[in-house]
């Protein structure tokens, strides 16, 4: 029994009381999604969507909320435009992804920070079609993320005043999801053409496994 009691006392002693005091951090972070909507396949052929994110965080303090924290977060994805039909077609796609969400850890070893969280958001998607005019049409709709990760924290700075500057890296695996995103309001350059033909080319959604890898730096006082 005293065995055991000494094996517990060791694991909580792992775990740093402090470690999520008043934060305030920025990172930057570059991923990739998969694309499991087959509609990709008319952008590329590949169905990995790269995309770079930054985001900023606040860690609360206060008593059973201590270890949350709260985030805002901005990402950008583009693709190359494609050239279907021996060039006579050409597509071009990007997405801006506002999100706002929460993430719960426990720091490990006053390095490690295991954590898993969820996000809401507002997903911006632009489409431009070029044949004998261009065209072009964006979508506005709603998107969520869940996810977990590894961070490792380090401290590289304490001033004067107390504050704790901290070196941030790590990873995150998730799943995003997304409302319907259709095209069918391409409004065209030109008065002239495709006049005859519907303008709707159809659904294209961006839900999938996603993974991404970061540094940044937070303020802890």
């Amino acid at each position: 029994m005293k065995k055991w009691i000494m094996m517990f006392g060791a694991f909580l002693s792992l775990i740093s009381s402090d470690a999520l005091a008043n934060e305030l951090d920025v990172n930057l972070r570059m991923g990739s999604q998969i694309a499991t909507d087959e509609s990709f396949d008319a952008l590329q052929d590949s169905n990995l969507l790269p995309y770079t994110t930054l985001q900023l965080g606040y860690g609360l303090e206060e008593g059973l909320l201590k270890g949350v924290r709260l985030f805002l977060s901005y990402d950008s994805s583009s693709l190359a435009p494609s050239d279907r039909l021996s060039g006579d077609l050409e597509l071009e796609w990007s997405r801006h992804r506002f999100m706002v969400g929460g993430e719960y850890g426990i720091k490990i070893w006053d390095m490690f920070r295991p954590l898993a969280g969820l996000g809401v958001g507002y997903a911006l998607q632009d489409m431009t079609v070029r044949a004998d005019d261009v065209r072009s049409d964006f979508t506005h709709d709603f998107a969520a993320e869940a996810f977990a990760g590894l961070d490792f924290v380090k401290d590289i700075s304490t001033f004067d005043s107390g504050t704790v500057l901290r070196f941030v890296a790590g990873g995150r695996l998730g799943w995003q999801m997304q409302t319907e995103a259709r095209f069918d309001e391409l409004d065209s350059e030109s008065s002239d053409s495709w006049n005859r033909v519907g303008n709707d080319i159809g659904v294209l959604n961006t839900d999938g496994m996603f993974w991404n890898l970061g540094i940044g730096l937070s303020a802890a006082f």
